[in-house]
């Protein structure tokens, strides 16, 4: 207790205290750089893995794909790429998935003549409720409907093109 006394009359105790908290500060300054520069280079090398899943995706879109084999593509725990994911893209994997399936399956409707069946199976789909459901909510109606109504727009297209051509040769 005398001894500090002591050094409480003397000031010695200030000076103690000022270098702890100078050393606090140079280890909390040159720590908020290390931990700002480490976040930098995680959120960088995160989000590489996310444009790396969805390349996954994209060329794999044709067969079964799970979050755990992806995430095991990546080197990562499913939860982690789940959270992952979910925060750079806004939207689960799953739904990801289903979206590439899905314009996908758009496109092939558009440009082809193949089954409605054949084309579920080339791009992925198995599920066709669901599939069904998710087709509605993005086109407005069901893919055989869509292709119908896409087909009339197109020919009533070309015949008015092909009375345009033929009135200008009166």
């Amino acid at each position: 207790m005398k001894c500090l006394q002591e050094q409480a009359a003397d000031g010695t105790h200030l000076l103690f205290l000022a270098a702890v908290y100078k050393l606090l500060y140079l280890l909390y300054t040159k720590d908020a750089a290390t931990v700002d520069h480490v976040l930098r280079h995680r959120s960088r090398r995160d989000f590489e893995r996310i444009e790396q899943s969805m390349q996954y995706v994209k060329r794999n879109y044709t067969n079964p794909i799970t979050l755990k084999e992806t995430a095991d593509e990546l080197s990562l725990t499913p939860e982690y790429f789940c959270r992952l994911f979910k925060k750079y893209t806004g939207q689960t994997f799953l739904t990801y998935v289903n979206q590439i399936r899905l314009q996908y399956f758009h496109s092939d409707l558009l440009q082809t003549d193949e089954s409605i069946t054949y084309l579920m199976n080339k791009n992925g789909i198995t599920n066709y409720k669901v599939f069904l459901r998710s087709f509605k909510e993005a086109y407005g109606m069901p893919p055989g409907q869509l292709r119908k109504k896409q087909r009339e727009v197109r020919d009533a297209g070309a015949i008015s093109a092909r009375s345009a051509s033929s009135s200008g040769n009166d």
